[in-house]
């Protein structure tokens, strides 16, 4: 997944539950049920830093 390589370039990578189902929030951005801000949201609790 394109997002893993660049967090993990940046230091940085994605802290999800075993049952978090990636399709379904690419469904969701694309069919308009989730806006931009709860994409943002979304990542930004999901992101964590790996190195300094």
């Amino acid at each position: 997944m394109l997002v893993r390589v660049l967090l993990s370039r940046s230091g940085c990578d994605l802290k999800l539950h075993p049952d978090t189902r990636i399709d379904d929030l690419v469904v969701s951005v694309a069919d308009g049920t989730m806006t931009y801000e709860s994409l943002v949201l979304w990542f930004g609790t999901r992101i964590v830093r790996t190195r300094p």
